[in-house]
């Protein structure tokens, strides 16, 4: 009898089938991230997509906030709540309610210890109150944010220091060169004076125009072309963007008042920020 042969795609078909049916065995090995000891028996546990921020909610109405780098603190939601989720950053949790049916979205804000020595800044020196802004000379939303801090200093005269970071965003092609030469610029005693110039002209701005608005300044141009060339320029925009990107800030503006986000930019938002925080 003539024998038949199984067609080869089948055959490998075959093959792959008793393959995958054979037990495939692995070792598994754990390793602690974080152990935490806690005051009391937990209802609900949150994790931040980048796992760097726990939340721990306990039936006292409290959540005890936890980082790697070892802060601990907590908040007080309110006994009802015995659910718990959060954002990938930590930034903000969801919580919710069986019992009542209440669901309540809250930011978290972690205080951040930013450096100011060297920064270019408007008010006072030694104000108690320090708003830090992170910000790029092509951003829309930065260039108006001139005008708020003019009021904010009429209003807060000795109480208030604004300081300005430097974070270009990658996408503004113009941005980074911009941030060099304001640095630049602050050598003469010129940095407001081109942060204003820049802002002006924030939507189009050209490398030519760079070079004007320091001329426009009367600024010494030798001078100026050499500190824009100079590695100390770049390294003062760089500390600022990695500064910015360890307090996480994402976009701009990016401002905080005393190590704390500041979410309203409006005058009358960061008004209200600060009468809460000159209460504290």
């Amino acid at each position: 009898m003539r024998k038949r042969h199984l067609p080869a795609a089948l055959v490998c078909l075959i093959a792959l089938f008793l393959a995958a049916a054979q037990p495939l065995w692995a070792k598994v090995y754990q390793t602690v991230d974080q152990s935490l000891s806690l005051p009391v028996a937990p209802l609900a546990v949150a994790v931040s997509g980048d796992g760097n921020v726990t939340f721990v909610l306990g039936p006292d109405g409290k959540v005890l906030v936890s980082t790697k780098a070892g802060e601990r603190d907590e908040i007080t939601i309110g006994k009802d709540f015995d659910q718990i989720a959060t954002t990938f950053t930590g930034d903000k949790i969801v919580v919710s309610s069986r019992k009542t049916k209440q669901l309540q979205s809250i930011y978290v804000d972690f205080l951040k210890h930013l450096t100011t020595d060297g920064s270019p800044f408007l008010g006072n020196d030694k104000a108690p109150l320090v708003l830090v802004s992170f910000s790029d000379f092509q951003c829309p939303h930065c260039a108006k944010l001139g005008a708020v801090y003019q009021q904010l200093l009429e209003k807060y005269p000795n109480s208030l220091k604004i300081v300005y970071k430097y974070f270009p965003l990658p996408n503004h092609q113009f941005s980074g060169l911009a941030a060099v030469a304001a640095v630049a610029a602050g050598k003469q005693g010129k940095f407001w004076q081109y942060h204003d110039l820049i802002y002006a002209n924030f939507d189009s701005l050209t490398p030519e125009k760079i070079n004007q608005f320091a001329e426009k300044l009367g600024l010494n141009m030798p001078q100026f072309q050499k500190d824009m060339n100079s590695q100390e320029a770049k390294d003062r925009v760089i500390r600022d963007l990695e500064e910015g990107r360890a307090a996480g800030v994402l976009g701009t503006p990016t401002l905080f008042l005393n190590g704390r986000m500041v979410r309203d930019h409006s005058l009358a938002g960061i008004e209200k920020m600060i009468d809460e925080t000159r209460k504290k």
